[in-house]
């Protein structure tokens, strides 16, 4: 991943809050209530977002599937992984 863009990315993850998880969410076409967006803030808040680090996107993604749900980290999975494509 081009470095610049995985800055940016990184700063987003580092500083996202529910209501925009909720906007990237509705671009990907996937429903997220305000209750699970808010969790998974907490959980990302708990870490340095660095997303070159597959461990760590894996250990968050674990943690979002089990204190919110696997359908919504699948979801946010594939919603990286969109990022780290382009």
């Amino acid at each position: 991943m081009n470095p610049i863009v995985a800055h940016m990315v990184n700063q987003k993850l580092n500083h996202l809050t529910p209501e925009e998880l909720i906007s990237l969410a509705n671009q990907h076409n996937f429903p997220v209530t305000m209750q699970e967006a808010t969790k998974v803030v907490h959980i990302l808040r708990r870490y340095k977002i660095n997303v070159n680090n597959a461990t760590q996107r894996k250990t968050i993604l674990q943690a979002i599937g089990q204190e919110v749900n696997q359908q919504k980290a699948n979801m946010i999975a594939a919603m990286i992984d969109d990022y780290l494509n382009k």
